[in-house]
């Protein structure tokens, strides 16, 4: 059998226009490949649509979170709230994904300012609500939780007009490297210096420039989060810490390459047999040609391998994260609604690590050809991902560990330096006046002396200490804009009044003794 390849033909094909080239490679069976990816386009088309409408379909609740002004709790609590929250993991069947559009459901962490007024808040599926309210109470039992009316409509639908009375500037943020670096946590925000290696919150200076915004003005944040359970980035993750240090992992190797290692390992035996006949030959040296290299990395590199461990190991979880201001056209500021919150967002940095960075493909902002439309464009796509939660139509997302999660948000911590001295349980008083002593009068006149002196004393001591443990709040009571007990949100955007915590009302009604106690008379 003899097969023959007409060159003359190929050569022709290639002096043939674009056009003729496309007919051609059509007519000659290019139709089976472009049916194929055109109804693999409208199959992923129509499953963006029906997992729309499952989400349309879902109710969903907003819920304003108000933790008491005296929250000592650490951040360790909300670290186990989000561990908590991964119970929702749950990955639909290919039936209720591909015929029922069903998803993995997503929260929405929110912080957002309206004139000043700050508020955080959470938005979820129905049936996640009770566990997410449980998870908060779990760990802030002191807490309020009220639902609350979306303050999403507030945004007019023209904002990305030219016609429109409000200016927006707003952006999605992703991490600069890859996953698996993680970036600054709260374990990280610990001052060096203090004798008791204090705590700073990272949330004060976020909060502090939400609270200087005024009429006019909005400011939102958000972190959309599922649980993940994906191994890919994970993957990516041991391979960067393998090649950290040194470790060259094989590569897979085939059955042919396995059958050639072991003709090639069975010729070099043979051959080592024929060679000591004729005489010594020094033994192979069985040393490592790639030693492992982590007793010579830096401090630097160890620190780096170390957190990465760490984050891989812990619960994760895929985000999205998102920031937008709007303000009047005659106050919108940019230093204040831009600079300064991109500014806070500096604190998770670590040049060696990683940080969070705004995506540039999708800021609201742009220059040279068409600027100002390219900006419209952006702004409409982002205020619209912004008000429905979305995390399609943007950037992918990427993975964040519970402990990282709860360093991005975390509700106010007002922490001390240093712990408080121990108070003794009985209070030593001075002795009775009366008391018959045995002494002359001029012992007495000095032993009342060096009391007095002693009370003296103790007092000062007092004062100092006193004055001291209100100067080492990390954290003082100066956050104007945030609603501790204002109700601002509630009363502006509650579906219901009574929407409280059922322990605080019964405790409440345990602190008065009911009406029906019989009274008994002296």
């Amino acid at each position: 059998m003899e097969i023959t390849i007409d060159f003359v033909k190929i050569s022709n094909i290639f002096n043939l226009s674009p056009l003729e080239l496309i007919w051609y490679l059509i007519a000659h069976g290019g139709w089976i490949i472009l049916v194929i990816g055109l109804l693999v386009g409208l199959f992923y088309i129509h499953l963006g649509i029906i997992q729309g409408k499952y989400i349309a379909g879902k109710q969903q609740h907003l819920l304003a979170v108000d933790i008491p002004k005296d929250n000592e709790q650490s951040l360790v609590a909300m670290e186990e709230l989000f561990n908590s929250l991964h119970g929702m993991y749950g990955g639909p069947t290919m039936v209720d994904k591909y015929v029922h559009g069903e998803t993995q459901p997503r929260i929405s962490l929110e912080i957002i300012s309206i004139e000043g007024h700050i508020q955080f808040l959470v938005r979820t599926f129905n049936k996640f609500k009770d566990m997410v309210e449980a998870a908060i109470y779990a760990q802030y039992p002191e807490a309020e939780i009220t639902e609350v009316e979306d303050y999403v409509d507030l945004i007019p639908d023209n904002v990305h007009t030219n016609e429109s009375e409000y200016r927006v500037w707003g952006t999605d943020l992703k991490l600069a490297k890859n996953s698996g670096y993680p970036i600054k946590t709260y374990k990280d925000f610990v001052d060096p210096n203090a004798k008791e290696n204090a705590f700073i919150d990272p949330m004060a200076s976020l909060l502090e420039a939400m609270s200087k915004i005024g009429k006019g003005e909005f400011m939102g944040m958000q972190i959309i989060f599922r649980p993940d359970k994906s191994t890919p980035w994970r993957k990516d993750a041991y391979k960067i810490i393998k090649k950290l240090i040194g470790d060259k992992t094989p590569t897979p190797k085939t059955l042919s390459d396995k059958l050639v290692d072991v003709s090639v390992k069975n010729i070099g035996k043979f051959s080592e047999g024929v060679y000591k006949m004729w005489g010594d030959i020094k033994d192979k040296d069985e040393r490592d040609p790639n030693p492992n290299m982590l007793l010579y990395l830096t401090p630097g590199q160890k620190r780096v391998l170390e957190k990465m461990e760490i984050k891989v190991s812990k619960i994760n979880y895929a985000c999205s994260m998102r920031y937008l201001y709007m303000a009047h056209n005659d106050i919108f500021r940019k230093g204040m609604g831009i600079n300064a919150i991109m500014g806070s967002l500096n604190q998770f940095q670590m040049e060696d690590i990683n940080t969070i960075k705004p995506d540039g493909k999708y800021r609201t902002d742009a220059a040279y050809l068409f600027a100002q439309q390219r900006v419209n464009y952006r702004i409409k796509h982002l205020v619209k991902r912004y008000k429905n939660r979305m995390v399609e139509e943007g950037p992918a997302e990427f993975f964040l560990s519970s402990e990282e999660l709860a360093t991005l948000y975390h509700f106010p911590v007002i922490t001390v330096k240093a712990p408080l001295l121990k108070r003794t349980e009985a209070k030593k008083g001075a002795p009775p006046v009366s008391l018959p002593l045995d002494v002359s009068e001029g012992e007495q006149r000095d032993l009342s002396k060096k009391l007095e002196a002693v009370q003296n004393r103790e007092q000062k001591i007092k004062k100092n200490k006193d004055k001291k443990i209100k100067e080492l709040y990390t954290i003082s009571q100066s956050l104007p804009g945030y609603d501790f007990d204002e109700d601002y949100f509630e009363e502006r955007f509650a579906k219901r009044k009574d929407l409280i915590k059922p322990q605080q009302e019964s405790a409440s009604k345990k602190d008065a003794p009911p009406t029906n106690l019989p009274i008994i008379e002296q």
